[in-house]
């Protein structure tokens, strides 16, 4: 399933295997892991102005949806 997160992020949680807030030198961002086609694994960073940015963001990742 396909979730905006930010302006430029949309997220495809099917693949998501890990995600979690991280805050240094007062920057936000949201740590993603995700599983490629072959297995293997890719990490990205999506950067937010808060820490309550991104925590909204990750609430809105994790949201349940029938």
């Amino acid at each position: 399933m396909l979730k905006r997160i930010s302006p430029n992020w949309v997220i495809n949680t099917d693949k998501l295997l890990f995600a979690n807030i991280t805050e240094v030198n007062n920057r936000c961002a949201i740590h993603l892991t995700f599983e490629l086609e072959d297995g293997k694994t890719k990490s990205d960073l999506v950067h937010f102005e808060t820490l309550e940015d991104a925590r909204a963001a990750l609430n809105k990742l994790l949201e349940q949806t029938d």
